[in-house]
């Protein structure tokens, strides 16, 4: 049963990554994944609504595929959310022991959505990614580890007790991703005309 699950879950990343937007295109922010958009949220966009734990569980595939190897999530790290009626983005920790430590550096989540997300003030499209953060920037990577995007973080020292990875409700209808107490915020983009 096991070996069905990872096979089930490695189908379901491939076929992810088969429907998503070319990985490797060559034309810089100005692709798809970086479609022109704005946060402003408009007073008809409802609030995301956060997954609980279960729902994650049942979404969230539980090996991944980044730069030549598939890895387990850390399900006790994940957490998803619902954009209605945009999508999910689905979020987990990374067991990432296989991988060489520069890689571990940068590689410490994965992010699937299935909406185009602002990620602070940059834009990033429907598809599967690796992201960390490294000395204040949320990176996010391709599954081949190329670079996409680097947003500012914001460091909330009054978190009691940071969790390694927490999604939170956040302003204006959006989210905060948390990695430990760094964070970023997240809303679903709207194309402007």
């Amino acid at each position: 049963m096991g070996h069905l699950a990872n096979a089930f879950s490695v189908a379901t990343v491939s076929f992810m990554l088969a429907v998503a937007p070319a990985i490797h295109a060559k034309s810089g922010p100005a692709d798809s994944r970086l479609q022109s958009a704005t946060t402003s949220p408009t007073p008809s966009d409802p609030a995301p609504t956060l997954l609980t734990p279960a729902q994650v569980e049942h979404l969230m595939p539980a090996t991944v595929y980044y730069r030549g190897q598939s890895a387990p999530i850390q399900l006790r790290n994940s957490a998803g959310a619902r954009f209605t009626p945009d999508g999910y983005l689905l979020v987990a920790m990374v067991d990432t022991s296989g991988y060489a430590s520069s890689v571990q550096e940068i590689y410490q989540m994965y992010l699937i959505t299935e909406s185009t997300l602002m990620i602070g003030d940059r834009p990033l499209g429907p598809g599967a990614y690796g992201a960390g953060v490294v000395n204040g920037k949320f990176i996010v990577t391709d599954v081949g580890g190329h670079t996409l995007l680097q947003a500012d973080t914001n460091l909330d020292q009054s978190m009691p007790r940071p969790r390694p990875l927490q999604l939170l409700s956040g302003p204006a209808g959006g989210l905060k991703l948390y990695l430990g107490r760094s964070w970023v915020s997240i809303s679903v983009a709207t194309a402007t005309h």
